[in-house]
């Protein structure tokens, strides 16, 4: 009797049959994965049995995260700033890292927020926590601030466009928002974006990081109502100052 199992191997079998006709016919084909000889699946066989199983081959897995690492926007530099990478030469340093290493593991809903001058770490260590989710299977998201919301408000006019634009952002499963509220003054069309997207994943618990040079008190003084959704999410531990003289801000 045929069996789910049985139906999806002789799959495999023809799809490998296949492979290696594809109009060059080849005694010894060469495979990317040896294993599974590029089908994604691997077939295990029971001794003395007729039954099967199959498992996801681990080049398959390889293959996603490297899609997920693409989709990210930060394929050029996450292979660089890496928790390895990241230098921890006084505490202010090892503390941020530690919560970072601590954030990938055990948060649930809760987000992560460093601020400081340029060329502090800033980008490094919330890069390494995205590269470590994505490991994990989460799909991750970088966003620019200033980029993303001048291509959002040039988009007011289109609403379908925007809400598909915005829809991406509230709910991806992790979103990294890079120089938040950058420049010397915030309009009210930034300040109303901002809301929007932090209050979704706010009330929907997805995980957020966030980097920029404004403290959450800077942000609480233009906007109190999206300074202080960071803050809730963000005071269990994660939220820091890379300035040597004030870098635990909760």
């Amino acid at each position: 009797m045929e069996t789910i199992g049985t139906s999806l191997a002789a799959w495999i079998e023809k799809k490998r049959s296949e492979a290696m006709r594809n109009g060059e016919l080849r005694t010894a084909p060469k495979y990317r994965c040896e294993l599974c000889h590029d089908t994604g699946q691997i077939i295990h066989r029971t001794p003395g049995s007729i039954e099967i199983t199959v498992s996801e081959c681990e080049c398959a897995i390889k293959r996603r995260n490297a899609m997920r690492i693409e989709r990210s926007g930060l394929a050029d530099v996450m292979s660089r700033y890496t928790f390895a990478a990241y230098k921890t030469p006084d505490a202010r340093t090892t503390a941020i890292k530690a919560a970072a290493l601590r954030y990938v593991t055990e948060s649930c809903g809760e987000w992560f927020m460093v601020v400081g001058r340029p060329g502090s770490g800033k980008t490094h260590i919330c890069t390494a926590i995205m590269g470590k989710l994505i490991d994990g299977g989460k799909n991750c998201k970088y966003m620019l601030w200033r980029d993303e919301v001048r291509e959002l408000k040039s988009l007011v006019n289109d609403n379908a466009a925007y809400r598909e634009r915005m829809e991406l952002l509230k709910n991806v499963d992790v979103l990294y928002i890079d120089d938040f509220l950058k420049g010397k003054t915030v309009s009210d069309g930034d300040l109303n974006v901002a809301f929007e997207l932090l209050n979704a994943r706010y009330c929907s618990q997805k995980r957020t990081i966030i980097s920029g040079e404004r403290t959450i008190g800077a942000i609480m003084d233009i906007d109190e109502a999206i300074g202080s959704r960071i803050y809730e999410r963000s005071k269990n531990g994660y939220c820091f100052e890379t300035s040597p003289e004030n870098w635990r801000l909760a």
